[in-house]
Protein backbone atom coordinates (compact mmCIF):
# COMPACT_ATOMS: atom_id res chain seq x y z
CA UNK A 1 0.00 0.00 0.00
CA UNK A 2 1.37 3.41 -0.96
CA UNK A 3 1.99 5.87 1.87
CA UNK A 4 -0.37 8.83 2.10
CA UNK A 5 0.77 11.67 -0.15
CA UNK A 6 0.89 14.70 2.15
CA UNK A 7 2.26 17.12 -0.44
CA UNK A 8 0.07 20.22 -0.88
CA UNK A 9 -1.80 20.86 -4.10
CA UNK A 10 -1.08 23.74 -6.41
CA UNK A 11 -3.75 26.38 -5.90
CA UNK A 12 -5.66 29.03 -7.84
CA UNK A 13 -6.23 32.41 -6.19
CA UNK A 14 -9.51 34.03 -7.39
CA UNK A 15 -7.96 37.42 -6.70
CA UNK A 16 -5.10 36.77 -9.13
CA UNK A 17 -6.96 35.81 -12.31
CA UNK A 18 -4.68 38.00 -14.44
CA UNK A 19 -1.78 35.86 -13.29
CA UNK A 20 -3.08 32.87 -15.27
CA UNK A 21 -4.17 34.64 -18.44
CA UNK A 22 -1.59 37.40 -19.02
CA UNK A 23 1.34 36.66 -21.36
CA UNK A 24 4.42 35.97 -19.29
CA UNK A 25 7.99 34.80 -19.60
CA UNK A 26 8.51 33.80 -15.96
CA UNK A 27 6.86 30.44 -15.29
CA UNK A 28 8.74 29.80 -12.05
CA UNK A 29 5.78 29.98 -9.68
CA UNK A 30 2.82 29.90 -12.06
CA UNK A 31 1.38 27.49 -14.61
CA UNK A 32 -0.84 29.69 -16.88
CA UNK A 33 -4.21 28.64 -18.26
CA UNK A 34 -3.81 26.30 -21.21
CA UNK A 35 -5.89 25.13 -24.13
CA UNK A 36 -5.79 21.89 -26.11
CA UNK A 37 -5.21 21.78 -29.86
CA UNK A 38 -7.88 23.25 -32.09
CA UNK A 39 -6.46 21.56 -35.20
CA UNK A 40 -5.14 18.04 -35.55
CA UNK A 41 -4.09 16.18 -38.65
CA UNK A 42 -2.01 13.48 -40.23
CA UNK A 43 0.52 13.00 -42.99
CA UNK A 44 -0.77 10.16 -45.12
CA UNK A 45 1.71 7.30 -45.31
CA UNK A 46 2.49 5.73 -47.84
CA UNK A 47 3.11 9.27 -49.10
CA UNK A 48 0.90 10.72 -51.84
CA UNK A 49 0.47 13.97 -53.76
CA UNK A 50 -2.93 15.64 -53.65
CA UNK A 51 -4.35 17.09 -56.84
CA UNK A 52 -1.25 17.60 -58.97
CA UNK A 53 2.19 16.21 -58.26
CA UNK A 54 5.17 18.50 -57.96
CA UNK A 55 7.62 18.21 -60.81
CA UNK A 56 10.68 16.13 -59.94
CA UNK A 57 12.93 19.16 -59.77
CA UNK A 58 10.43 20.97 -57.53
CA UNK A 59 10.03 17.95 -55.27
CA UNK A 60 13.76 17.30 -54.87
CA UNK A 61 14.12 20.01 -52.24
CA UNK A 62 11.69 21.04 -49.53
CA UNK A 63 9.74 24.21 -50.28
CA UNK A 64 6.92 25.02 -47.82
CA UNK A 65 5.12 27.17 -50.39
CA UNK A 66 4.87 24.19 -52.72
CA UNK A 67 4.65 21.20 -50.37
CA UNK A 68 2.26 22.93 -47.95
CA UNK A 69 0.04 24.61 -50.52
CA UNK A 70 -3.59 24.15 -49.45
CA UNK A 71 -5.35 22.45 -52.34
CA UNK A 72 -8.69 21.69 -50.67
CA UNK A 73 -10.92 23.27 -47.99
CA UNK A 74 -14.37 22.40 -46.75
CA UNK A 75 -16.71 22.96 -43.81
CA UNK A 76 -18.44 19.71 -42.89
CA UNK A 77 -22.02 19.72 -41.61
CA UNK A 78 -20.85 18.02 -38.40
CA UNK A 79 -19.03 21.27 -37.43
CA UNK A 80 -15.54 20.14 -38.41
CA UNK A 81 -13.54 22.24 -40.87
CA UNK A 82 -11.03 20.39 -43.01
CA UNK A 83 -8.23 21.21 -45.40
CA UNK A 84 -5.68 19.20 -47.37
CA UNK A 85 -2.17 20.15 -48.46
CA UNK A 86 -0.27 19.22 -51.60
CA UNK A 87 2.13 16.91 -49.75
CA UNK A 88 -0.64 14.63 -48.46
CA UNK A 89 -1.29 16.30 -45.11
CA UNK A 90 -4.92 16.34 -43.94
CA UNK A 91 -5.93 18.81 -41.23
CA UNK A 92 -9.13 18.90 -39.16
CA UNK A 93 -10.35 21.87 -37.12
CA UNK A 94 -12.16 20.14 -34.25
CA UNK A 95 -12.64 23.30 -32.15
CA UNK A 96 -16.43 23.36 -32.70
CA UNK A 97 -17.04 19.61 -32.90
CA UNK A 98 -19.32 18.72 -29.96
CA UNK A 99 -17.79 15.27 -29.42
CA UNK A 100 -14.18 16.45 -29.02
CA UNK A 101 -13.88 20.26 -28.85
CA UNK A 102 -11.11 22.44 -27.43
CA UNK A 103 -10.49 21.93 -23.71
CA UNK A 104 -9.46 24.79 -21.44
CA UNK A 105 -7.01 23.66 -18.77
CA UNK A 106 -6.97 25.86 -15.64
CA UNK A 107 -3.66 27.23 -14.44
CA UNK A 108 -2.46 27.39 -10.86
CA UNK A 109 0.21 28.74 -8.54
CA UNK A 110 2.97 26.57 -7.15
CA UNK A 111 3.54 26.27 -3.42
CA UNK A 112 7.12 26.90 -2.29
CA UNK A 113 7.72 23.17 -1.84
CA UNK A 114 7.06 19.87 -3.57
CA UNK A 115 3.42 19.85 -4.61
CA UNK A 116 0.68 17.90 -6.41
CA UNK A 117 -1.07 19.07 -9.57
CA UNK A 118 -4.59 20.33 -8.70
CA UNK A 119 -7.39 17.81 -9.43
CA UNK A 120 -9.22 20.21 -11.78
CA UNK A 121 -6.10 20.60 -13.91
CA UNK A 122 -5.62 16.81 -14.04
CA UNK A 123 -9.28 16.28 -14.90
CA UNK A 124 -9.17 18.67 -17.86
CA UNK A 125 -5.89 17.24 -19.16
CA UNK A 126 -7.34 13.72 -19.09
CA UNK A 127 -10.44 15.01 -20.90
CA UNK A 128 -8.24 16.57 -23.59
CA UNK A 129 -6.31 13.30 -23.91
CA UNK A 130 -9.53 11.32 -24.37
CA UNK A 131 -10.66 13.78 -27.04
CA UNK A 132 -7.30 13.31 -28.76
CA UNK A 133 -7.91 9.57 -29.00
CA UNK A 134 -11.33 10.11 -30.60
CA UNK A 135 -9.90 12.66 -33.03
CA UNK A 136 -7.25 10.17 -34.17
CA UNK A 137 -9.98 7.57 -34.66
CA UNK A 138 -11.81 10.04 -36.92
CA UNK A 139 -8.64 10.39 -39.01
CA UNK A 140 -8.38 6.62 -39.39
CA UNK A 141 -12.03 6.50 -40.48
CA UNK A 142 -11.15 9.19 -43.03
CA UNK A 143 -8.41 6.93 -44.39
CA UNK A 144 -11.02 4.21 -44.95
CA UNK A 145 -13.23 6.79 -46.67
CA UNK A 146 -10.34 7.85 -48.90
CA UNK A 147 -9.72 4.27 -50.07
CA UNK A 148 -13.45 3.90 -50.74
CA UNK A 149 -13.59 7.16 -52.73
CA UNK A 150 -10.70 6.15 -55.01
CA UNK A 151 -12.26 2.77 -55.67
CA UNK A 152 -15.69 4.20 -56.44
CA UNK A 153 -14.47 6.97 -58.74
CA UNK A 154 -11.51 5.38 -60.48
CA UNK A 155 -11.48 1.66 -59.61
CA UNK A 156 -8.16 2.14 -57.78
CA UNK A 157 -7.35 -0.43 -55.11
CA UNK A 158 -4.37 1.30 -53.53
CA UNK A 159 -2.82 0.25 -50.20
CA UNK A 160 -4.67 1.79 -47.26
CA UNK A 161 -2.83 4.37 -45.19
CA UNK A 162 -0.99 3.48 -41.98
CA UNK A 163 -3.21 4.15 -38.93
CA UNK A 164 -2.42 7.12 -36.73
CA UNK A 165 -2.61 7.37 -32.93
CA UNK A 166 -3.27 10.40 -30.75
CA UNK A 167 0.43 10.59 -29.87
CA UNK A 168 1.57 11.14 -33.47
CA UNK A 169 -1.02 13.45 -34.99
CA UNK A 170 -0.03 16.97 -36.03
CA UNK A 171 -1.38 19.46 -33.45
CA UNK A 172 -1.77 23.22 -33.80
CA UNK A 173 -4.11 26.15 -33.19
CA UNK A 174 -4.87 26.91 -36.86
CA UNK A 175 -4.54 25.60 -40.40
CA UNK A 176 -1.87 28.19 -41.17
CA UNK A 177 0.46 27.41 -38.29
CA UNK A 178 3.79 26.08 -39.59
CA UNK A 179 4.45 22.36 -39.37
CA UNK A 180 7.23 21.28 -37.06
CA UNK A 181 9.87 19.21 -38.81
CA UNK A 182 11.70 17.90 -35.76
CA UNK A 183 13.05 14.38 -36.17
CA UNK A 184 11.30 12.08 -33.74
CA UNK A 185 12.27 8.42 -33.49
CA UNK A 186 8.95 7.67 -31.78
CA UNK A 187 6.83 9.07 -34.61
CA UNK A 188 6.89 7.08 -37.85
CA UNK A 189 4.59 9.57 -39.61
CA UNK A 190 6.90 12.49 -38.81
CA UNK A 191 9.93 10.55 -40.03
CA UNK A 192 8.08 9.57 -43.21
CA UNK A 193 7.06 13.20 -43.85
CA UNK A 194 10.60 14.48 -43.16
CA UNK A 195 12.11 12.01 -45.63
CA UNK A 196 9.38 12.26 -48.28
CA UNK A 197 9.46 16.08 -48.22
CA UNK A 198 13.28 16.06 -47.90
CA UNK A 199 13.28 18.61 -45.10
CA UNK A 200 17.10 18.40 -44.82
CA UNK A 201 17.44 19.25 -48.53
CA UNK A 202 19.71 16.31 -49.29
CA UNK A 203 20.70 16.27 -52.94
CA UNK A 204 18.98 13.19 -54.33
CA UNK A 205 16.19 12.26 -56.76
CA UNK A 206 12.67 12.90 -55.51
CA UNK A 207 10.82 9.87 -54.17
CA UNK A 208 7.94 8.74 -56.39
CA UNK A 209 4.45 9.31 -54.97
CA UNK A 210 1.05 8.35 -56.27
CA UNK A 211 -1.31 11.24 -57.10
CA UNK A 212 -4.80 11.31 -55.56
CA UNK A 213 -7.37 13.32 -57.50
CA UNK A 214 -9.16 16.12 -55.67
CA UNK A 215 -12.53 14.64 -56.57
CA UNK A 216 -11.59 11.60 -54.47
CA UNK A 217 -10.62 13.92 -51.61
CA UNK A 218 -14.00 15.62 -51.85
CA UNK A 219 -15.90 12.32 -51.87
CA UNK A 220 -13.85 11.03 -48.94
CA UNK A 221 -14.97 13.98 -46.83
CA UNK A 222 -18.58 13.55 -47.95
CA UNK A 223 -18.44 9.94 -46.75
CA UNK A 224 -16.82 11.03 -43.48
CA UNK A 225 -19.41 13.76 -42.94
CA UNK A 226 -22.24 11.27 -43.42
CA UNK A 227 -20.69 9.08 -40.72
CA UNK A 228 -19.97 11.87 -38.23
CA UNK A 229 -23.28 13.68 -38.53
CA UNK A 230 -24.86 10.79 -36.57
CA UNK A 231 -23.07 12.16 -33.51
CA UNK A 232 -22.27 8.62 -32.36
CA UNK A 233 -18.65 8.08 -31.34
CA UNK A 234 -19.33 4.33 -31.09
CA UNK A 235 -19.76 4.17 -34.86
CA UNK A 236 -16.37 5.84 -35.30
CA UNK A 237 -14.75 3.21 -33.07
CA UNK A 238 -16.41 0.32 -34.92
CA UNK A 239 -15.28 1.56 -38.33
CA UNK A 240 -11.77 2.24 -37.08
CA UNK A 241 -11.58 -1.30 -35.69
CA UNK A 242 -12.43 -2.74 -39.10
CA UNK A 243 -9.95 -0.40 -40.81
CA UNK A 244 -7.12 -1.45 -38.48
CA UNK A 245 -8.15 -5.10 -38.88
CA UNK A 246 -7.63 -4.72 -42.64
CA UNK A 247 -4.22 -3.17 -42.02
CA UNK A 248 -3.25 -6.10 -39.79
CA UNK A 249 -4.29 -8.52 -42.52
CA UNK A 250 -2.09 -6.67 -45.02
CA UNK A 251 0.81 -7.13 -42.58
CA UNK A 252 0.22 -10.88 -42.37
CA UNK A 253 -1.04 -10.58 -38.78
CA UNK A 254 -4.28 -12.41 -39.45
CA UNK A 255 -4.92 -13.33 -35.81
CA UNK A 256 -5.16 -9.70 -34.77
CA UNK A 257 -7.17 -8.98 -37.90
CA UNK A 258 -9.76 -11.59 -36.96
CA UNK A 259 -10.02 -10.42 -33.33
CA UNK A 260 -10.68 -6.82 -34.35
CA UNK A 261 -13.04 -7.69 -37.19
CA UNK A 262 -15.07 -10.06 -35.02
CA UNK A 263 -15.24 -7.52 -32.17
CA UNK A 264 -16.68 -4.94 -34.58
CA UNK A 265 -19.04 -7.57 -36.02
CA UNK A 266 -20.40 -8.40 -32.56
CA UNK A 267 -21.27 -4.74 -32.01
CA UNK A 268 -23.04 -4.58 -35.36
CA UNK A 269 -24.91 -7.83 -34.72
CA UNK A 270 -26.13 -6.30 -31.43
CA UNK A 271 -27.48 -3.31 -33.36
CA UNK A 272 -29.43 -5.63 -35.67
CA UNK A 273 -30.63 -7.65 -32.67
CA UNK A 274 -31.97 -4.57 -30.85
CA UNK A 275 -33.63 -3.44 -34.06
CA UNK A 276 -35.38 -6.84 -34.30
CA UNK A 277 -36.62 -6.48 -30.71
CA UNK A 278 -38.03 -3.02 -31.45
CA UNK A 279 -39.77 -4.31 -34.57
CA UNK A 280 -41.16 -7.30 -32.67
CA UNK A 281 -42.59 -5.06 -29.96
CA UNK A 282 -44.58 -3.24 -32.62
CA UNK A 283 -46.17 -6.51 -33.77
CA UNK A 284 -49.65 -6.89 -32.27
CA UNK A 285 -49.31 -10.61 -31.48
CA UNK A 286 -45.69 -10.58 -30.32
CA UNK A 287 -45.35 -7.14 -28.75
CA UNK A 288 -47.52 -7.84 -25.71
CA UNK A 289 -45.27 -10.79 -24.84
CA UNK A 290 -42.14 -8.66 -24.73
CA UNK A 291 -41.86 -6.49 -21.68
CA UNK A 292 -40.43 -6.20 -18.22
CA UNK A 293 -38.13 -9.06 -17.29
CA UNK A 294 -38.41 -10.69 -20.70
CA UNK A 295 -37.21 -7.56 -22.46
CA UNK A 296 -34.37 -7.27 -19.95
CA UNK A 297 -33.42 -10.88 -20.65
CA UNK A 298 -33.50 -10.39 -24.42
CA UNK A 299 -31.07 -7.49 -24.07
CA UNK A 300 -28.93 -9.20 -21.46
CA UNK A 301 -26.12 -11.72 -21.66
CA UNK A 302 -28.27 -14.82 -22.07
CA UNK A 303 -28.27 -14.31 -25.83
CA UNK A 304 -24.74 -14.58 -27.23
CA UNK A 305 -23.70 -13.26 -30.62
CA UNK A 306 -23.94 -16.81 -31.94
CA UNK A 307 -27.58 -17.12 -30.83
CA UNK A 308 -28.40 -13.66 -32.15
CA UNK A 309 -26.99 -14.53 -35.58
CA UNK A 310 -29.04 -17.76 -35.67
CA UNK A 311 -32.28 -15.91 -34.96
CA UNK A 312 -31.43 -13.02 -37.28
CA UNK A 313 -30.90 -15.51 -40.12
CA UNK A 314 -34.10 -17.43 -39.36
CA UNK A 315 -36.12 -14.17 -39.33
CA UNK A 316 -34.62 -13.03 -42.62
CA UNK A 317 -32.65 -10.10 -41.20
CA UNK A 318 -29.36 -11.71 -42.27
CA UNK A 319 -29.04 -13.62 -45.55
CA UNK A 320 -27.54 -17.09 -45.83
CA UNK A 321 -24.20 -15.92 -47.23
CA UNK A 322 -23.62 -13.40 -44.45
CA UNK A 323 -24.72 -16.03 -41.91
CA UNK A 324 -22.10 -18.43 -43.31
CA UNK A 325 -19.41 -15.73 -43.17
CA UNK A 326 -20.29 -14.90 -39.58
CA UNK A 327 -20.09 -18.54 -38.58
CA UNK A 328 -16.63 -18.83 -40.14
CA UNK A 329 -15.57 -15.55 -38.46
CA UNK A 330 -16.81 -16.64 -35.03
CA UNK A 331 -15.13 -20.05 -35.17
CA UNK A 332 -11.91 -18.57 -36.53
CA UNK A 333 -11.83 -16.00 -33.76
CA UNK A 334 -12.41 -18.68 -31.11
CA UNK A 335 -9.61 -20.84 -32.52
CA UNK A 336 -7.23 -17.88 -32.32
CA UNK A 337 -8.39 -16.67 -28.89
CA UNK A 338 -8.40 -20.09 -27.19
CA UNK A 339 -5.86 -22.14 -29.13
CA UNK A 340 -3.71 -19.47 -30.84
CA UNK A 341 -4.35 -21.17 -34.18
CA UNK A 342 -3.17 -18.72 -36.83
CA UNK A 343 -6.07 -17.99 -39.21
CA UNK A 344 -5.60 -18.54 -42.91
CA UNK A 345 -5.62 -15.48 -45.14
CA UNK A 346 -8.91 -16.70 -46.64
CA UNK A 347 -10.46 -16.85 -43.16
CA UNK A 348 -9.26 -13.33 -42.34
CA UNK A 349 -10.76 -12.12 -45.63
CA UNK A 350 -14.11 -13.69 -44.73
CA UNK A 351 -14.04 -11.97 -41.32
CA UNK A 352 -13.38 -8.61 -42.95
CA UNK A 353 -16.07 -9.19 -45.57
CA UNK A 354 -18.58 -10.06 -42.82
CA UNK A 355 -17.75 -6.86 -40.93
CA UNK A 356 -17.98 -4.79 -44.12
CA UNK A 357 -21.38 -6.21 -45.01
CA UNK A 358 -22.63 -5.70 -41.45
CA UNK A 359 -21.59 -2.06 -41.59
CA UNK A 360 -23.81 -1.60 -44.63
CA UNK A 361 -26.69 -3.68 -43.25
CA UNK A 362 -26.74 -2.26 -39.72
CA UNK A 363 -25.64 1.32 -40.31
CA UNK A 364 -26.04 1.96 -44.04
CA UNK A 365 -22.30 2.64 -44.32
CA UNK A 366 -20.76 1.12 -47.44
CA UNK A 367 -16.96 1.32 -47.23
CA UNK A 368 -14.19 -0.47 -49.05
CA UNK A 369 -12.08 -2.01 -46.30
CA UNK A 370 -8.83 -2.47 -48.20
CA UNK A 371 -6.64 -5.42 -47.18
CA UNK A 372 -4.02 -7.59 -48.82
CA UNK A 373 -0.27 -7.10 -48.62
CA UNK A 374 2.77 -6.89 -50.83
CA UNK A 375 4.05 -10.39 -50.12
CA UNK A 376 6.76 -11.75 -47.91
CA UNK A 377 9.80 -10.45 -49.76
CA UNK A 378 12.07 -10.85 -52.78
CA UNK A 379 13.51 -14.08 -54.18
CA UNK A 380 16.85 -14.90 -55.79
CA UNK A 381 17.83 -17.30 -58.56
CA UNK A 382 19.04 -20.58 -57.09
CA UNK A 383 22.48 -20.32 -58.68
CA UNK A 384 23.11 -17.15 -56.68
CA UNK A 385 22.55 -19.10 -53.47
CA UNK A 386 24.78 -21.97 -54.64
CA UNK A 387 27.55 -19.50 -55.50
CA UNK A 388 27.22 -17.98 -52.03
CA UNK A 389 27.59 -21.42 -50.44
CA UNK A 390 30.71 -22.14 -52.50
CA UNK A 391 32.19 -18.87 -51.24
CA UNK A 392 31.69 -19.75 -47.60
CA UNK A 393 27.98 -19.28 -46.97
CA UNK A 394 26.06 -16.30 -45.67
Amino acid sequence: MNPVDNRPYGFRDPNNEELYTTPRTDFKNVTPDGVSAAVEGYFRFPAIWLGIALEDEQARFFDPKLHHEIVYRRDLSCNIKVCAKRDGTFLFDFSQWPLAPIVRIPGYEHPNEMYRIPPENEKQRKLADSYGVLRAQVMNVHQACLSTAEERLFGIYAPAGVPVASQNTHKSLSFDEAHGYHDNVYDMHALARNVANNKDNVSKPALHRRVVDLSAIDLSFTLLDNILRTGDSGIVQIIEAVFIAARRDSEGRSGECVMLAWGASEQLVSILWNRLIVESKKDKDIGEKIGGERLKKLRGRDYTASVMVEILEMTGKVDSELYRHLEIARKTRNKWAHEMRMPKHSEAYVCLEAARRLLKLALGIDLLIQSGGSGGGPTWWIWGWERTLRNGGP
